[in-house]
C-alpha cells in the first residue's frame, strides 16, 4: 500500500491537497539520487535523416528548452557566519536551486545581496568556524548536497570550492538529511542507517580519505582548488581519515536529529531517534577520530522524552535541549528538566550570540529563539549557575512572524526568518517601550483605512517584533491561471500562494509596474521637460509641455500642488525642442524652432537669445548640464553654442552636413564612484563642471540611415560613422553610461532599438584626435512605433536606466554586465510618446509620461523582470479560476484555523473583482467538504442546441453558456477514499434597479452529486465537460430548461487508480489526456455515435503523475511531471505503418530531472505575443533564426515559475552543445556534475541520462561569464563541432564567435 505522507508541510505543497494526501506520498522534499553516469554526448543529436525543413512541425518540436522565469523562493536553510571576512556579518540561505550570500549593513539595518550561486540539488549549510587559536580568520561553509558534500571559502571576491567528496550511496532517510559540526569533525547523515564522520585538521579544514574524493573529474568541469585526503594544512600526525557509524538496527533506524555536545574532547555525538514503537530515544556516542570508531556510549541515554520530539540542540551544562510538541526538555546525565508549552510543532530554532546573551543580565544565561507552525516567535531563556548547571528555563512569547523553515540570528537584535510557506523576513527584536512607541506611531490596527482587513489581521500581534524587510515568497504555488485582463496580448499569472495566514493571491506580470500618482487629460503633447528653480536644487519645480506651435508649463506650489505656471524668459508661442537647467550662469535653456533662449533661474527673466536666421527653421536640438547646445536647422546646418558663466550664448562652431538631421544628443559619458551611486540626488545634479561637459555629439541622419559622432573639441569633425542598415531612420539617440559601459543607443522609427558599446569615448580621454570604436552591436524589437529614449535613475539604488517610449513602453537597465529589457505595465495607456524624470516634492522619484491624450505622473517600481503584486487572504488558497464575462476571480480557500485539522477546516469560495481584487462575495461550503477543482467554461444546453435562440432570455448573461464550475469532495475522517462530492455550477447575476450600475455577483445555477471526489475538470466535446472522479473519467452535459437546469452524466471510463488531472486536446474535438496517480498518462477518445469513452493509448511506465499538458496536439506530444521531481515527454504514433498495439502505446521522447515538484502546466507565456517574434533575423550577421514551437508555463511547490519552449533540431543541437561546453568549461560550486543532477531519477533507484531537454538556466549562465570563460566555451564548441546538424542551415566549416553565441542566448532569454 502507498506510504503515508511524512510531514504536514509536504501535504500542504501539493496542488491536489485533500484527503488522498493522507495515504499516498506527495512529498516535495524528495531529492534525486546521484550516481556516476557516462553521459553520451551523441544520444540526442539528430542525424541527417531526421532533419527536415523549419516548416516541419516535428522539426520544430525536436526537443524542449526548460528555463526559470522566476526562481524558487522557498528558503530551506539559513546560517549566519563571517564568510567574506572576519568582521562581516553574512547571511547564507539556500533554495532548491541557489545559494544566496548576503551581508548585513549596519548603517541601514538591511540585507544586501552580494551574489547568488547555482546549486545542483537541495542543500544543507553548516558554517565551519575557525579554531579558537585563529578566530580572526573568516569562516568556511560546509554544504551537504544530495549524496555529496563540499566546503566553500571566499577568496579574492569569489566563492571557491576548497574540498569536496562523496557521501554513501543508498536510500535517503525518511526524515531527511542533517549535519552536526564541532571543532574537531563534521557528522553528516544522508543515507538511511549510516552517519559519516569527517575529521577537521588544526586549521579547521575538512579531511577525508582518498576514496571519498571525486578527483579531477572529466574535462575542465572537475578542476577545483585543493584535493581531498592530504590537503588542509594540518600536520601529518593530526590528520585522520573519515569513517562511518552504523546505527543499531532495532532502535536507531529512524534518526530525527543529531548534534555535538559543547566543549567535549574527544567529540560526543548526541542522537535523537524513534524506534518501531514510535518511542523517542536520546543516545550519545563518544568518537575516537584516531582509530575511526565509536569507543563507548556517552552519558546521555534516555527514552523518557516527549513522544513528538524532533529537534535536539546542544547547550551549556554538558546537556542538550530536546524540543517536542508539548514539552521542552533539558537533558544532562540522568537529569531531565522540562517546561510545558501549548501543543505545537516547532519548525525552526536559532541561538543568540554570546554578546547578546550577556548584555541584559548580570547572571550567566543562554537564550534561544523558537518559532512554531503558527508563526509564533518565542524566546527560551536558560538560567545557568556559576558552575555551568542549568538552574531553570523560561519561555516568553515575542510576536508573530512568517511561518519559518529556518531562523538565523544576525546581530543587534536582527533575525532572518526564512519561510517555505510565504514571504521571508528580516525582523528586529524590540523592547516593550519601543513596541509601544511604534504602535502609537502606526495607529492601532491601522484604522486609518490604509490597509485591508486581511492586511490588518496579518500585521497585528506583532508584539516585540518589528519587520525591517520582507522578501517575496511565491511558494508553495498550488494553482494558477493565465489571464489577459488588459486585452493587449500580454498574460499575467495569478497564483494561489502561501499557507494559513500567509495565504495570498500573487499577480505576476512580465514587466515593471508604475504607481500612477496623478493623471490629467491633455491631448497633443509632443515633448516633456522637467526644470528646477535652481541648478543645485534636488527637486524639480516645473514640467514643460511642448505642443505644435506652443509651449505650456505646470509648476509645483508651496502647498505641493500643481498649477499652470509661466516663465517670462521663454518663448511660449513656439514648440519647444529642448529645455534644461545648466550650471554656467545658473540659467534655464530653451531650444525652439526659432532659436535658443536662456532665462535666469532666480527671476525667470530673459537673459540671452540666439535666433536662427539664414540657416532656416530649427528641426532638432540638444543640450547638457554643462551648457553645451547643438541645434540643427533645415538643410543639415549644425550649430554649436556654449552658455558662459553669465548665461550668455556664444556660437562656437558651425558646419553643414550632407543630410538632414533627425536627432541629436550630447550627454557626456560618465563614470560614477560608489558613493555617488548610492546617492541618487548627487547623480542627478552633478556640481563638478568637468563631468557635465561632453567631448562628442551624436547625430542621426534622415536619408542614409546612419549615425555620426562628431568631436566638439575639433570643430565638429566626424570621428565615427555607423551604418544602421535596414530602411528605417534613427528617431532618437542617446549617449549614456549604463553600469560600467559607455553605450550608444539608437531608437528607430519602426520601434527597434540598436545598442553599441563605445570604446575610448570616456570623458577622461584627452586625445581628441583618437577615433572612437564601437562593438557588441545588438538590435532588439521593442514595439512597432517610433522610439523615444529618456534616461532616468532607479529610485532603489540610483542605477541609470533608459525609458523607451513607444506603443510597447519598456525600460532598459544594466544587470551583470548585460543590457536587459523589461516591459512597463500601463494597462490603460496603449501608447506612450515621451517620458522624463520629474522629481518634485510630492513625487520624489516621479516620472512624467505623455500618452496620446493624457499626462501621467507615476513612480516606477523596483527594476526587475517580473512585477509581483500581493493580495493577502489570511487563509490558504487552493484553487483559482477566472470568469471573463463576470470579470471576477473565483478562489477556493481553506479558512485559517490553527487549532483544527485540515479536513475539519471550513472551505469557502471567494469571488474577487478582477481589477481591484476586492472581495465581492463569499460562499461557505458544507462541513468536511473540500474544494478540489475549479473551471470557468461555456456549457451548451443539449435541450436548446437544436432550437432557435430567439426565445432565450435577454438578461445580461446567457445562463446556459458562461459558467463557473466548482468540484468538491467530502473527506470524512473515517474514510480512506471519498465516497461523495459535488459539481457546483455558478453563473453571474446582476442585482440592482433597472438602469443603474450594479455589482455582479454569482448565483448557483445547478449542482450534480458525484460518487467520489472531483479532482479535475476540463471543457470537452460540443460544450460538455470531462471530470475525473476517483478512478473514473465522466462526461457531463447541461440539460433541462432555464427553470430546472441540471448537469447530467452521459458516459464514463474506468481504468485508473486515481485520476488526478484531465486536459482536453481540443475543446471542440473528442480527445483528452488523463494523468493518473501511479499509472502515468492515458489518452481517451469520445465516440459520439455510441456515446462512450474509450482508451486509445497509454504510457505503461509507473509515473506518480502530478501535472500534465499537451505540447503538440497534431503529433500527439504530451508532457508530464511526476512526484520525484522529473519531467517526461510522451508521443503517440498514429501512423498506419505500425501495428494497433504500437499505436496504443505512448513512447517516451524526453526525460529530465527538474529538482522541484510541478503542480500545474498551462499553455501560454508571460510576454506579449509580438515579443515571441525572434529578433535575430534583424541582424544579418546572426547565424540563423530562432524557430520556436510550443510554449508552456509551470509552477512548483517551492514558488518557481518556469517556461518550456519547443525547439527545432538545429536550435536544439546548438543549445545542447552550448550547455555541455558551459558545464565542462566552468566548474559549478561544489564541483557537482551537471549530467548527474539532470539525470532522470526515481525512488526505485532508476537513473537515466537526460534526453530531449535543454537546461535553459545552464545555457543562459553563459551571459554571466567573464570574457575569458566565454572564449573558452566557444573554443570548446568549435572543437567538438556538435552545434550544427546535417541538413540544417549551418555549415561545419563555419566557426562560431563569442558574439554569435551571445546573440543567440540573449535572443532566447528575452522570450521568458
Amino acid at each position: 500500500p502507498p506510504q503515508a505522507c511524512p510531514a504536514p508541510a509536504s501535504r500542504l505543497h501539493h496542488n491536489n491537497f485533500n484527503f488522498t494526501t493522507r495515504y499516498f506520498l506527495m512529498s516535495s522534499t524528495y531529492t534525486s539520487k546521484s550516481s556516476s553516469i557516462d553521459f553520451d554526448t551523441g544520444t540526442s543529436i539528430p542525424s541527417s535523416k531526421n532533419s527536415g525543413t523549419k516548416n516541419d512541425e516535428v522539426n520544430r518540436e525536436f526537443g524542449h528548452y526548460v528555463v526559470t522565469a522566476h526562481r524558487s523562493t522557498a528558503v530551506h536553510d539559513a546560517v549566519r557566519c563571517c564568510f567574506t571576512s572576519a568582521s562581516d556579518t553574512n547571511l547564507l540561505t539556500t533554495t532548491s536551486t541557489h545559494l544566496h550570500l548576503h551581508t548585513l549593513q549596519n548603517s541601514t539595518s538591511t540585507l544586501r545581496l552580494i551574489n547568488s550561486f547555482p546549486l545542483r540539488g537541495r542543500s544543507l549549510l553548516c558554517p565551519l568556524n575557525p579554531p579558537q587559536k585563529n578566530c580572526s580568520a573568516p569562516s568556511s561553509l560546509f554544504i551537504l548536497h544530495p549524496f555529496s558534500w563540499s566546503t566553500v571559502s571566499w577568496r579574492e571576491g569569489e566563492a571557491v570550492t576548497t574540498r569536496w567528496g562523496r557521501t554513501m550511496e543508498g536510500e535517503e532517510p525518511e526524515m531527511g538529511r542533517c549535519i552536526a559540526c564541532c571543532e574537531e569533525c563534521v557528522a553528516i547523515y544522508s543515507t538511511d542507517g549510516w552517519v559519516r564522520i569527517l575529521p577537521r585538521d588544526g586549521e579547521g579544514n575538512i579531511v577525508s580519505s582518498p576514496e571519498d574524493t571525486i578527483g579531477n573529474g572529466s574535462g575542465k568541469g572537475g578542476a577545483g582548488k585543493g584535493r581531498m585526503g592530504g590537503g588542509g594544512g594540518g600536520s601529518a600526525g593530526s590528520v585522520f581519515p573519515a569513517f562511518d557509524i552504523r546505527l543499531e538496527e532495532e532502535r536507531e533506524r529512524t534518526l530525527l536529529d543529531m548534534c555535538f555536545l559543547d566543549g567535549q574532547s574527544p567529540p560526543m555525538l548526541v542522537l535523537l531517534h524513534r524506534d518501531s514503537s514510535h518511542r523517542i530515544h536520546l543516545s550519545s556516542r563518544l568518537l575516537d577520530l584516531r582509530s575511526g570508531c565509536v569507543t563507548s556510549s556517552g552519558p546521555l541515554d534516555s527514552h523518557d522524552i516527549d513522544g513528538s520530539s524532533g529537534i535536539v540542540v546542544s547547550c551549556p551544562g554538558n546537556g542538550v535541549l530536546v524540543i517536542g510538541h508539548r514539552h521542552i526538555s533539558f537533558v544532562t546525565g540522568n537529569i531531565i528538566k522540562r517546561i510545558p508549552m501549548e501543543e505545537t510543532a516547532i519548525t525552526a530554532i536559532a541561538r543568540l550570540s554570546a554578546a547578546d546573551n550577556d548584555a541584559d543580565s548580570c547572571e550567566p544565561s543562554d537564550r534561544f529563539l523558537l518559532s512554531d507552525e503558527r508563526g509564533r516567535l518565542m524566546l527560551l531563556f536558560l538560567r545557568i549557575e556559576t558552575k555551568g548547571i542549568v538552574r531553570g528555563m523560561q519561555l516568553d512569547y515575542l510576536g508573530k512572524v512568517s511561518v519559518p523553515n529556518a531562523l538565523a540570528y544576525l546581530d543587534a537584535g536582527h533575525v532572518y526568518v526564512g519561510s517555505v510557506y510565504g514571504d521571508s523576513q528580516l525582523i528586529q527584536l524590540k523592547s516593550t517601550d519601543e513596541n509601544e512607541e511604534v504602535a502609537h506611531e502606526r495607529g492601532d490596527d491601522c484604522n486609518n483605512g490604509c490597509c485591508s482587513e486581511e492586511e490588518n489581521e496579518y500585521h497585528k500581534d506583532a508584539g516585540l517584533v518589528r519587520v525591517v524587510e520582507e522578501y517575496v515568497g511565491l511558494g508553495p504555488i498550488v494553482d494558477f491561471c493565465l489571464v489577459d485582463l488588459d486585452g493587449r496580448g500580454q498574460c499575467q499569472a495569478v497564483t494561489c500562494s502561501g499557507v494559513g495566514r500567509e495565504g495570498s493571491i500573487r499577480i505576476v506580470r512580465n514587466g515593471i509596474g508604475i504607481q500612477i500618482e496623478a493623471d490629467v487629460e491633455i491631448p497633443g503633447i509632443k515633448s516633456l521637460f522637467s526644470l528646477r528653480d535652481s541648478y543645485a536644487s534636488p527637486h524639480d519645480r516645473y514640467l514643460l509641455q511642448s505642443f505644435i506651435g506652443q509651449t505650456r508649463l505646470l509648476g509645483i506650489t508651496s502647498e505641493d500642488e500643481m498649477e499652470e505656471a509661466f516663465i517670462p524668459g521663454f518663448d511660449t508661442a513656439s514648440e519647444t525642442l529642448m529645455a534644461k537647467n545648466v550650471w554656467p550662469g545658473n540659467v534655464l535653456v530653451q531650444v525652439t524652432d526659432r532659436g535658443v533662449f536662456t532665462a535666469s533661474c532666480a527671476s525667470l527673466e530673459h537673459v540671452d537669445e540666439w535666433i536662427c536666421g539664414s540657416e532656416g527653421k530649427i528641426t532638432v536640438g540638444g543640450c547638457n548640464d554643462g551648457g553645451q547646445v547643438v541645434v540643427a536647422a533645415r538643410g543639415g546646418a549644425l550649430t554649436f553654442l556654449q552658455v558662459d558663466l553669465q548665461g550668455k550664448l556664444e556660437v562656437v562652431d558651425q558646419i553643414v552636413l550632407d543630410q538632414e538631421v533627425s536627432c541629436i544628443n550630447l550627454d557626456p559619458w560618465k563614470t560614477f564612484t560608489a558613493e555617488e551611486t548610492m546617492n541618487g540626488d548627487a547623480m542627478e545634479v552633478d556640481h563638478d563642471p568637468s563631468k557635465n561637459l561632453s567631448k562628442f555629439v551624436s547625430v542621426g541622419l534622415w536619408n542614409i540611415n546612419s549615425v555620426r559622432i562628431l568631436s566638439l573639441a575639433s570643430h565638429l569633425r566626424e570621428v565615427l560613422r555607423i551604418d544602421l542598415g535596414g530602411d528605417t531612420q534613427a528617431r532618437s539617440i542617446l549617449m549614456v553610461t549604463l553600469g560600467n559601459a559607455c553605450m550608444l543607443l539608437v531608437g528607430l522609427g519602426n520601434g527597434e532599438l540598436i545598442s553599441y558599446v563605445v570604446h575610448n569615448g570616456n570623458c577622461n580621454n584627452q586625445n581628441h584626435e583618437q577615433q572612437l570604436t564601437v562593438s557588441t552591436r545588438k538590435r532588439v524589437a521593442i514595439g512597432t512605433r517610433s522610439l523615444s529614449l529618456s534616461p532616468f535613475r532607479s529610485s532603489r539604488d540610483g542605477t541609470t536606466c533608459v525609458f523607451l517610449s513607444c506603443d510597447q513602453p519598456t525600460v532598459a537597465y544594466p544587470s551583470g554586465g548585460k543590457l536587459l529589457y523589461s516591459g512597463v505595465n500601463l494597462p490603460h495607456y496603449s501608447m506612450i510618446h515621451v517620458a522624463v524624470p520629474f522629481r518634485a516634492p510630492p513625487f520624489p522619484d516621479g516620472l512624467a509620461l505623455a500618452s496620446e491624450s493624457t499626462l501621467i505622473i507615476g513612480i516606477v517600481d523596483d527594476i526587475q523582470k517580473l512585477h509581483i503584486t500581493t493580495r493577502r487572504l489570511g487563509m490558504s488558497p487552493r484553487k483559482i479560476a477566472h470568469h471573463t464575462e463576470g470579470s471576477i476571480f473565483a478562489v477556493g480557500c481553506v479558512t485559517n484555523d490553527d487549532y483544527v485539522r485540515d479536513y475539519e477546516m471550513n472551505n469557502v469560495i471567494l469571488f474577487l473583482d478582477d481589477s481591484t481584487f476586492e472581495e465581492i462575495q463569499r460562499i461557505n461550503l458544507e462541513p468536511y467538504e473540500l474544494i478540489t477543482s475549479m473551471l470557468a467554461c461555456n456549457l451548451c444546453n443539449t435541450n436548446s442546441c437544436s432550437q432557435e435562440q430567439s426565445h432565450s432570455s435577454s438578461s445580461l448573461f446567457n445562463a446556459f453558456s458562461s459558467v463557473l464550475l466548482v468540484g468538491t469532495a467530502f473527506a470524512y475522517p473515517d474514510e480512506d477514499e471519498p465516497k461523495a462530492g459535488r459539481i457546483l455550477a455558478y453563473r453571474p447575476a446582476a442585482h440592482g434597479a433597472m438602469g443603474t450600475s450594479s455589482r455582479i455577483t454569482m448565483e448557483l445555477l445547478c449542482e450534480a452529486p458525484t460518487r467520489g471526489g472531483v479532482y479535475s475538470m476540463a471543457p470537452f466535446h460540443q460544450g460538455s465537460i470531462l471530470a475525473t472522479i476517483n478512478s473514473k473519467t465522466k462526461l457531463y452535459r447541461l440539460c433541462g430548461g432555464e427553470d430546472l437546469p441540471e448537469l447530467r452524466s452521459e458516459c464514463s471510463h474506468d481504468g485508473n487508480i486515481l485520476s488526478l488531472t484531465v486536459k482536453n486536446c481540443d475543446s471542440d474535438g473528442s480527445t483528452a489526456i488523463v494523468g493518473d496517480l501511479m499509472r502515468s498518462i492515458s489518452v481517451l477518445k469520445y465516440c459520439a455515435s455510441s456515446k462512450s469513452i474509450e482508451e486509445v493509448a497509454r504510457d505503461h511506465t509507473l509515473n506518480w503523475t502530478t501535472a500534465i499538458e499537451i505540447l503538440n496536439n497534431k503529433d500527439g506530444v504530451y508532457i508530464g511531471a511526476e512526484n520525484y521531481q522529473n519531467l517526461f515527454v510522451l508521443k503517440r504514433d498514429t501512423s498506419n505503418s505500425i501495428s494497433e498495439e504500437a499505436r496504443s502505446r505512448l513512447s517516451t521522447q524526453g526525460e529530465y530531472h527538474l529538482g522541484e515538484m510541478v503542480n500545474k502546466f498551462l499553455r501560454g507565456s508571460l510576454i506579449m505575443a509580438s515579443q515571441h517574434q525572434a529578433s535575430s533575423s534583424l541582424d544579418k550577421d546572426n547565424r540563423g533564426d530562432l524557430v520556436m514551437g510550443s510554449s508552456l508555463l509551470f509552477v512548483t511547490a517551492d514558488g518557481m515559475i518556469g517556461s518550456i519552449f519547443g525547439l527545432s533540431a538545429q536550435d536544439f543541437a546548438f543549445f545542447r552543445a552550448l550547455g555541455q561546453a558551459v558545464s565542462l568549461s566552468v566548474p559549478a560550486l561544489g564541483n557537482l556534475s551537471h549530467d548527474e543532477y539532470r539525470a532522470y531519477s526515481s525512488e526505485r533507484g532508476v537513473s537515466r541520462p537526460c534526453r530531449g531537454f535543454i537546461d535553459g538556466d545552464l545555457v543562459e549562465s553563459f551571459l554571466d561569464l567573464k570574457k575569458k570563460d566565454m572564449e573558452d566555451v566557444v573554443v570548446f564548441m568549435n572543437s567538438e563541432g556538435n552545434w550544427w546538424t546535417e541538413g540544417g542551415d549551418e555549415k561545419k566549416e563555419q566557426v562560431l564567435t563569442v558574439e554569435d553565441v551571445l546573440a543567440k542566448v540573449e535572443e532566447i532569454s528575452r522570450l521568458h
